[in-house]
């Protein structure tokens, strides 16, 4: 009964790291690094009403909802930990524009639009392979110095070398 993006993105996540929490909290240096993306920027917050916007439903819109969704996450369990004293950070990163099977499922199964019809050959042009794509995530979660609540990414937005992000919180709240 879930849109099958929120289920996958955010409530899959959810559970798994819920089921985790035991070990997390008993594990000193404990960190979670949930997956965000660029796509952050076009999200809203999610309407507890309609989280699966069956009126008006877009899948990159929805796409968008989701990736915010996860920053949130990562901001919100950051906060819970430092409220509740546990030695554990939670991240966040995303992998840029990356030449992984996204774009060209997206395309293949009509959920891409005008927009799907555009980046998949450019991903495949100028996307980065999936291995560089994963540095950001790698980063967060080995980064001597991270931040609870901080948030990684390529370099130049969309591709480059992994860095940590300035520390805003979604909203625009640093």
């Amino acid at each position: 009964g879930f849109d099958s993006q929120f289920a996958v993105k955010v409530l899959g996540h959810w559970a798994l790291i819920g089921r985790l929490m035991p070990l997390i909290l008993t594990t000193p240096g404990a960190r979670i690094v949930t997956l965000s993306s660029t796509a952050q920027h076009v999200g809203r917050a999610i309407d507890v009403d309609d989280p699966h916007m069956s009126e008006g439903y877009d899948a990159w819109s929805m796409y968008g909802q989701t990736k915010l969704a996860m920053r949130h996450l990562a901001v919100g369990l950051q906060d819970r930990f430092d409220a509740a004293g546990v030695d554990a950070k939670a991240l966040s990163a995303q992998p840029g524009l990356t030449n992984s099977d996204l774009q060209t499922t997206t395309q293949s199964h009509g959920g891409a639009g005008v927009l799907g019809a555009l980046a998949e050959p450019m991903t495949k042009v100028v996307g980065m392979s999936t291995e560089r794509g994963a540095l950001s995530q790698l980063r967060a979660a080995t980064d001597p110095d991270a931040p609870g609540g901080g948030f990684y990414g390529p370099l130049f937005a969309t591709f480059g070398p992994p860095v940590r992000k300035p520390l805003v919180r979604p909203g625009g709240n640093a």
